[in-house]
């Protein structure tokens, strides 16, 4: 992975996603983490895997991938932390609970990307994607960063990894979850897409999408046991 800090990465999306899809999603793992990501981070031989950076990167043998060869698999227990606080980061308890419990939080629009809400990211590909925030705000509006889940007119596996979402022509790729750093966003009003925020249900469909996607079933049972 680039970057001096990034020592590794793990693989989070499934094994079907991973055949049918040129991008997968990974977590970082890092030799030094921010303060406020100590809670979605779990340590791992020298360094942490962190679930407050999820990365949608291209697979091996594209030769963009910067993934390299295996080097292990988390044992049991650490995997299946790093599924607790990814469940945490993303938001899903609520989202999946039934029925669904959760609140819009508000905040600056302006300032940082808020969750729920779409916006532009970077030039990928010679175009301005759009991306749902799926991070919590007081992660977005401390950590400098945020995380996206891509939106797509193309419905590539099935409904449930690429739900509808806004209207009739518009899905969210759950698979392909990326962070970007907080200048990298187009948060002015003018650059907003329209529309420019989702509906609960929207968001809903999203957590199930990553929820399958990154195999959090398990993890969400666990979580719900706690409350």
């Amino acid at each position: 992975m680039p970057g001096t800090e990034t020592t590794a990465a793990l693989v989070i999306t499934n094994d079907r996603w991973n055949a049918a899809m040129a991008r997968v999603a990974v977590l970082p793992v890092r030799s030094e983490i921010l303060p406020a990501e100590e809670r979605y981070a779990v340590a791992y031989g020298k360094g942490f895997v962190t679930a407050a950076r999820v990365l949608s990167v291209f697979a091996p043998p594209h030769p963009l991938s910067p993934l390299g060869p295996v080097i292990a698999g988390l044992e049991t227990d650490a995997l299946a932390a790093i599924e607790d606080r990814l469940c945490e980061f993303l938001e899903l308890p609520g989202l999946q609970a039934s029925p669904p419990s959760f609140r819009r939080p508000a905040g600056d629009t302006s300032a940082y990307p808020l969750w729920g809400e779409i916006y532009r990211g970077p030039v990928l590909g010679n175009e301005r994607k759009r991306f749902v925030v799926v991070s919590p705000n007081d992660w977005n509006r401390t950590a400098g960063m945020a995380t996206g889940v891509r939106t797509t007119t193309q419905l590539k596996i099935d409904d449930i990894w690429f739900p509808p979402i806004l209207d009739a022509t518009t899905r969210a790729a759950c698979g392909d979850t990326t962070t970007f750093a907080i200048n990298e966003w187009r948060l002015a009003r003018r650059d907003r897409p329209a529309p420019f925020t989702t509906t609960s249900r929207d968001m809903v469909a999203i957590g199930r999408g990553l929820a399958d996607t990154y195999e959090l079933g398990d993890a969400l049972e666990r979580v719900r046991r706690r409350v």
